[in-house]
């Protein structure tokens, strides 16, 4: 077994931290916009992009033959992440049942079709990927590169239209639960485990910068067009995956492996996906405790959720790894 690389445990508990903060964020704050937040969503949009491409940046370099064929490696990859889905989707059922008043056959139906929570659609990607990943895997080149952002760009297009012009509500497993969506960062991912970029650290954070801007900007404009908030600051739209690609390029660098990480920050990247399952469930809860005793919605208020989340879905996972390790990785994902 290859040893583990700290940097990138760093690079997980980052993704799953703009995650978390972007769960707790609300653009509005007592009917009004406050731009400070569509700053701040704009700034982590590469959240989901990062747990993308470091998927496609570790599962490059597999091979099949007849020690290890491809049906091996799905019956590997796939219960990885559908057994903890499955788990953790219990408790979901659970409030959605006696909280929601949701119906049992309604339930079972958004468990197979991965809608019990809105972020399972990150599940269903995944599995896609891993699915389609030898056809995906002869895209490792400049070319395949270049196509896979096209595809990536004409669905963010594609969508957009169809909100502006038809006021389609397209949902989220539709549009970002399938894999063309996102397929530029699995590709870039593979790409970069293979070759290098001729950039260097300083004009990557200038294009950074630039592309953040350029987010800005798109974000106004589909504000302006659509009269909603929460549709602007998406991540997906042409300019976040620009800003987010450029950002993977700078943080998958060889030089930047050698960044020093902190052991609570290891510890956090090591347990993310298992985060990435439960935190919605702790966010709800922690939201109306704090709703419950500030009686108010401020950005305070947000980051506080977004602390107690944090906390709470850390020490979920820690705490149950401790009791059983490896039947915790098997069946949560932890």
């Amino acid at each position: 077994m290859e040893k583990r690389i700290p940097y990138y445990d760093l690079l997980r508990a980052v993704a799953i931290l703009a995650v978390l903060l972007i769960h707790s964020l609300n653009a509005e704050i007592n009917n009004e916009i406050s731009w400070i937040v569509v700053l701040v969503r704009q700034l982590i949009n590469f959240a989901v992009p990062l747990f993308i491409a470091l998927s496609g940046y570790f599962m490059v370099d597999k091979v099949f033959n007849a020690e290890y064929t491809y049906k091996m490696f799905l019956q590997k990859q796939i219960s990885r992440v559908y057994l903890p889905y499955l788990v953790w989707s219990l408790p979901y059922i659970f409030v959605a049942l006696y909280f929601k008043g949701e119906t049992i056959l309604n339930s079972l139906y958004k468990l197979l079709t991965f809608q019990i929570s809105g972020i399972f659609y990150y599940v269903f990607l995944i599995i896609q990927f891993y699915i389609f990943f030898p056809l995906l895997k002869k895209m490792t080149n400049k070319r395949g590169l270049v196509i896979a952002t096209l595809l990536s760009f004409i669905c963010c297009l594609i969508f957009f239209f169809l909100k502006l012009f038809l006021n389609i509500d397209i949902p989220l497993i539709i549009y970002a639960g399938n894999f063309i969506t996102w397929i530029m960062f699995f590709i870039l991912g593979m790409y970069l485990k293979r070759n290098k970029v001729s950039l260097n650290n300083k004009t990557l954070i200038i294009l950074i910068f630039l592309s953040l801007i350029l987010e800005l900007i798109e974000t106004k404009i589909h504000f302006n067009m659509l009269n909603n908030i929460g549709e602007a600051i998406t991540a997906v739209k042409i300019s976040s995956f620009i800003y987010s690609g450029l950002l993977i390029i700078l943080l998958l660098k060889e030089n930047m492996v050698n960044i020093k990480t902190s052991k609570f920050l290891e510890s956090l990247g090591q347990v993310s996906y298992a985060i990435y399952l439960n935190h919605l469930l702790v966010l709800i809860f922690a939201n109306k405790i704090v709703k419950l005793i500030f009686m108010e919605n401020t950005l305070l208020t947000q980051l506080l959720v977004f602390l107690i989340t944090m906390v709470v879905s850390y020490l979920l996972c820690i705490m149950i790894k401790s009791i059983d390790k490896s039947r915790a990785h098997k069946y949560l994902g932890i």
